[in-house]
């Protein structure tokens, strides 16, 4: 399942993020993208990424923090909604700094775990959810 050959971070989204030059170890990219990266998904629509601290002080200078569609916490958009900052994910159950903490490095850029993904889904529980959570499940079942 897991297309190791193709350079998944080469996506012009990436490009966009990599061109504010954020520090990397004040966000984490989560959302469905982590999949897209494991080759655990075909395409990604936007980048949700969770920041902090230098990061988050970064993007709320070029775009005006609003209400995170959640209702939990803010969120700015920038580049027509192609990258979506938040500066806290989904509910009170989730702690940022282990989410940005525990992140992985692909091509430099810090990724959500897989298991942080996969409960994120579960806790969310949309219709849009549902192929990725059969799709983490056969992750899973397989390694």
């Amino acid at each position: 399942m897991t297309d190791r050959g193709a350079n998944r971070t080469a996506d012009p989204k990436f490009e966009l993020l990599r061109g504010l030059k954020l520090p990397v170890s004040d966000y984490v990219i989560f959302g469905s993208v982590p999949m897209y990266v494991h080759g655990l998904r075909q395409e990604i629509c936007d980048l949700d990424i969770v920041a902090r601290r230098l990061a988050w002080q970064a993007v709320t200078s070029l775009g005006k923090p609003t209400s995170a569609p959640s209702g939990y916490g803010n969120m700015v958009e920038l580049y027509d909604g192609e990258l979506q900052f938040f500066d806290q994910w989904i509910s009170s159950d989730w702690n940022v700094d282990e989410l940005i903490d525990e992140s992985s490095i692909v091509d430099g850029l810090p990724f959500a775990q897989l298991n942080q993904v996969f409960r994120s889904k579960l806790q969310m529980n949309r219709l849009r959810d549902q192929d990725d959570l059969r799709t983490l499940r056969l992750y899973y079942a397989s390694h």
